[in-house]
């Protein structure tokens, strides 16, 4: 019986294309020679019962850890045993695997892929993959390196992802020129569900192919119950973790508005992300069923400066389905392969059919969506990184500490709970004991100099915002002065001459130049003990008028200024 996860993977799998409607059951199994090496696989590979589906599933999962961790992942030892198996095969004559076999599987890509050099494989797993490739490579001959053309060749047939779709002359929507020969029957929400999350296809057509939408465009699709499926092709998501919520916003003509979705607030409906859309939900490519969501609320506003309607939707996904994190792994490398093979071909269609002008307007096109994506992904990572910040900030300030006061005599050296808002002067320490002669004032810390220390050094900062100018210093054969040292009396030099703090640290530092040396705010405890000793004893100053310090720590020399404290 399939399980839960095979049936998964399967609904992920490139749907009815030769690789997997016809091709999966022609591993040889038992039809394969009586001494096959293969046929005498020991577990745990026996399990894959020679299917291509499960030997897909485990390509899948080695080259996609490899691509992000660069090894081969929980499932190594499946994996090098399958293609120890398959050398072994090839040695003893037996050649089980058949080219279809490789192309199904994508064996070639795998063997590929870990060949690498920046995936830096152990050399066991090296030279496994090099002497299967090569045996392949002598078997098959011009077939093995075809293998990516045969692809190609077979992409528009009737086993694969383009069947029943008709290339358009013109760019009839704003996201696919492609259009469908046929429909199946749409598949509704209450009703039919052969639709997983995670059921992956190359574009909106190929969806409406199978019935999931009711159009090859951007647009809500109408069913007997409600609205059984809403695309998000374009526009941006916004998530709120905290309350489970995606806010998606998009700005478009009021007749491309869908403005009928005011009515089904509170009802589910069927979400499929694309990957122009800008969001941390998005697929790489193509485009994701990613299960039920709830309507809960709908607006649109018009915006005064494009005549532009802002549509604004806030959805809530349904609980207890596939998770999201196991989503976000789709499309698959065997998915992103087909991808490629799409660009590849929907490329020579506009060139063969348009010619060459409007095959140069595809490839512009093509470029701006890639880099207009990785725009937003860079604003969406530094707005990360800064509400990361933010929230450690705030978790700093919340998190008691227990301050020893073990330089006070005996009997005031008890522990204090305190927090770091008290920490960083928002009220002051009160110093437990009437005989302190070290508190500097009277009780409760209200005299003048409770901030300072005798010698005039500011104390009780937790945080710094600071800047520096680094020169990384190495010994010159005598060891008597390092390399960096007359760099750093140059940064010197144009500081005490009137120079801008941060345009010398563009110009000299050796670290945070782009920013002017800024290393933002800091916490005690985050620098050497050097150049901490000399940053938490400046005073605040600005970069046009700098009050700075100096500091040799084993990075090299620093000068230092501090813009803040708290």
């Amino acid at each position: 019986m399939e399980t839960q996860v095979d049936h998964q993977y399967r609904g992920l799998a490139p749907e009815g294309s030769d690789e997997l409607d016809h091709e999966l059951t022609r591993f040889p199994g038992p039809q394969a020679p009586p001494f096959s090496g293969l046929a005498s696989l020991t577990n745990p590979l026996n399990r894959y019962q020679f299917n291509n589906s499960d030997i897909l599933q485990l390509c899948d999962a080695v080259r996609s850890h490899l691509q992000e961790n660069q090894s081969l992942g929980p499932r190594a030892d499946e994996m090098r045993q399958l293609l120890s198996a398959m050398k072994n095969d090839e040695s003893d004559g037996r050649y089980s695997v058949k080219s279809d076999t490789i192309s199904a599987c994508r064996l070639d890509k795998l063997l590929s892929d870990i060949l690498l050099p920046e995936n830096a494989c152990s050399e066991e797993e090296v030279a496994l993959a090099h002497n299967l490739q090569r045996k392949w490579r002598l078997r098959f001959r011009q077939e093995y390196f075809d293998m990516d053309k045969k692809r190609f060749t077979k992409f528009a047939t009737r086993y694969g992802r383009l069947r029943d779709l008709t290339f358009t002359k013109t760019q009839l929507f704003a996201h696919g020129r492609w259009d469908t020969k046929r429909c199946e029957s749409l598949s509704e929400v209450e009703g039919n569900q052969q639709f997983e999350p995670g059921h992956w296809w190359l574009n909106l057509a190929c969806a409406a192919r199978d019935g999931m939408v009711g159009a090859t465009h951007e647009t809500p699709t109408k069913g007997r119950y409600g609205f059984a499926a809403l695309p998000l092709m374009s526009g941006s998501e916004a998530v709120d973790s905290d309350k489970g919520l995606v806010k998606y916003t998009r700005d478009s003509t009021l007749s491309d508005a869908p403005v009928s979705l005011i009515t089904q607030v509170g009802a589910k409906t069927r979400l499929l992300r694309g990957h122009c859309l800008k969001s941390p939900f998005a697929p790489k490519s193509g485009v994701r069923y990613d299960g039920l969501y709830f309507i809960r609320q709908y607006g649109h506003k018009l915006q005064p400066d494009t005549e532009l309607h802002r549509v604004v939707i806030t959805l809530e996904r349904v609980p207890g389905q596939r998770p999201m994190d196991e989503l976000l792994q789709i499309p698959r490398p065997s998915q992103m392969d087909d991808w490629l093979i799409f660009e590849k071909y929907e490329g020579e269609m506009v060139k063969k059919r348009q010619g060459n002008e409007a095959f140069t307007e595809w490839k512009v096109e093509k470029a701006q969506e890639k880099v207009d994506h990785s725009q937003w992904e860079r604003v969406a990572r530094m707005a990360a990184d800064l509400m990361q910040r933010k929230e450690a900030m705030v978790q700093f300030a919340k998190e008691p500490e227990e301050i020893p006061f073990g330089d006070y005599p005996a009997a005031q050296g008890r522990l204090l709970q305190t927090t770091v808002l008290q920490r960083k002067g928002l009220f002051k320490l009160e110093t437990m004991g009437k005989n302190d002669k070290k508190g500097g004032g009277k009780a409760g810390g209200k005299d003048k100099g409770g901030d300072k220390e005798a010698g005039g050094k500011a104390k009780g900062a937790q945080l710094i915002n600071v800047r520096h100018i680094l020169s990384v210093g190495r010994a010159n054969v005598q060891g008597l002065k390092c390399e960096k040292h007359g760099k750093k009396e140059e940064a010197l030099a144009k500081l005490n001459d009137g120079a801008k703090f941060d345009e010398v640290a563009r110009n000299y530092s050796e670290d945070k130049a782009r920013v002017g040396g800024a290393l933002g705010w800091k916490p005690k405890g985050s620098f050497d003990p050097k150049f901490e000793e000399v940053a938490f004893a400046l005073e605040p100053s600005t970069t046009s008028s700098p009050k700075i310090g100096e500091a040799k720590t084993e990075f090299g020399y620093h000068i230092i200024m501090v813009e803040g404290r708290r």
